[in-house]
């Protein structure tokens, strides 16, 4: 089943650092089938109060290899790249479909 990597940029610090990622963090993803989605096209908040400047969408194989890549020695110096050239709000997130109705989010009674 396929999961998804979202990356949702929130601010830029350094622009310079974030071209060298760019450029570079490709490499990481030696061994891992991962298909680039989206990156940094034009979209739309549509509800909420967040602003965001930039949106990238990359699909993998399986949460695990999402998982493992996003934890992976490999990606690690371009995590540390990409966090110095701007803020991001960054999600994996299992796909495949919904979770039965009985099974989602508690009531805010219970939490």
């Amino acid at each position: 089943m396929p999961a998804y990597c979202l990356f949702l940029v929130k601010s830029v610090h350094d622009r310079d650092k974030l071209v060298a990622y760019w450029a570079t963090a490709k490499s990481s993803f030696t061994g891992y089938d991962v298909k680039m989605l989206s990156a940094y096209k034009d979209f739309e908040v549509v509800e909420g109060n967040e602003s965001f400047q930039a949106v990238v969408i990359a699909e993998f194989d399986t949460y695990e290899n999402a998982q493992a890549w996003y934890n992976s020695p490999a990606y690690a110096p371009f995590k540390k790249l990409r966090h110095e050239g701007a803020d991001f709000l960054s999600i994996i997130v299992n796909g495949g479909g919904g979770v039965p109705v009985e099974q989602r989010l508690l009531p805010a009674s219970e939490k």
